[in-house]
């Protein structure tokens, strides 16, 4: 016997459902903050495109790196037009010589 269409739904909730991994996703917040913070944009505008010398550029791990900017070109805020090489996007315009609180800006 299926159960009634009615069953765990509360009167007057909408019948579409919520997309409760979008809602929770803390990744993108913290994948923007380190781009932020290590000024990706800015280096992408200096002319670091290749992830080896992004990285090497950022001061950070490369594979730590891609994986932060993959998980952006995949929202929009980067471009990856070759494995390994990255673009600014309009979307990271934004993030461009702003520091997050408490760290040094140039």
């Amino acid at each position: 016997m299926s159960s009634p269409a009615w069953l765990g739904r509360k009167p007057g909730m909408a019948e579409t459902s919520v997309d409760l991994d979008q809602m929770l996703d803390l990744a993108t917040p913290w994948c923007l903050m380190v781009a932020a913070t290590l000024r990706i944009p800015d280096l992408l505008a200096e002319g670091h495109h290749d992830i080896a010398d992004l990285a090497v550029a950022a001061g950070c791990d490369q594979d730590a790196l891609h994986a932060v900017l993959g998980h952006l070109v995949g929202n929009g805020v980067f471009r990856e037009p070759a494995p390994g090489r990255f673009d600014s996007e309009g979307n990271s315009v934004g993030l461009a010589g702003h520091a997050p609180p408490g760290e040094a800006s140039d």
